[in-house]
């Protein structure tokens, strides 16, 4: 079996450009742990090195009430910082991708039953963790963004369609904000894997995921309005 391990690794690399050929394979031979272990050590070594700025930010923004925190509290909470934020960005780079993963999974999974076809949880699963390339690969553009960001600006670091508008408190930016090129790409390569696993085309596996995006998408942005 370890010598499975360069190869799933390599795949995570040829994903990008070949994704018929790596979805085909992990069709016939699943294997996520692996490729999901780089995964998410490359997202906590991203937040080890982002710490310092992150801790800054969250230190500007308690001195500035951006987070509209009691001036009572304000002491309490920066004496936890140094512990707090690196627990939440560690934490954080390895839950947000297994939740991603999981969804995926689950989506695709009733999909499959949808059509009557069932697909092992381990197949799905490796699928998801594979198609997040591009997401990991979004994360390396803003990562590199946010180093070179003011402190002040940390919070507004983004890329997606919303860097090219102001900042309002609008529905449009609101959903802009979730439109990341990565997420799209990544949901084009979910639909590939999820149609060779299902033997069918990939543009019945995309509109569905695409739907259910665009749906959570605006819904989060509505509700992202409507907080005070």
């Amino acid at each position: 079996m370890a010598q499975d391990f360069p190869s799933s690794v390599k795949r995570l690399f040829l994903v990008v450009t070949e994704p018929l050929a790596v979805f085909r394979i992990v069709a016939d031979r699943p294997l996520f742990m692996r490729p999901a272990l780089v995964l998410c050590a490359l997202n906590i070594f991203m937040a080890l090195i982002l710490l310092p700025k992150i801790r800054a930010a969250t230190i500007w923004m308690i001195e500035n009430n951006t987070l509209k925190i009691p001036p009572g509290e304000l002491g309490k909470i920066k004496e936890f910082i140094p512990v707090t934020v690196p627990l939440a960005a560690l934490f954080g780079a390895v839950l947000f991708p297994v939740v991603v993963w999981l969804m995926v999974s689950l989506l695709l999974r009733l999909y499959g039953s949808l059509r009557k076809t069932v697909i092992p949880f381990e197949t799905v699963l490796t699928i998801a963790v594979y198609g997040y390339v591009p997401i990991l690969l979004g994360n390396v553009v803003s990562t590199g963004i946010a180093l070179s960001s003011s402190v002040e600006n940390f919070h507004r670091v983004t890329v997606t369609l919303a860097m090219f508008f102001p900042y309002p408190k609008t529905l449009l930016y609101a959903f802009l904000a979730r439109c990341s090129v990565f997420t799209l790409w990544s949901l084009a390569l979910w639909s590939v894997g999820g149609a060779v696993a299902l033997k069918t085309r990939p543009i019945y596996v995309g509109i569905y995921l695409f739907a259910l995006w665009f749906l959570y998408s605006l819904l989060s942005a509505l509700a992202l309005l409507n907080k005070p």
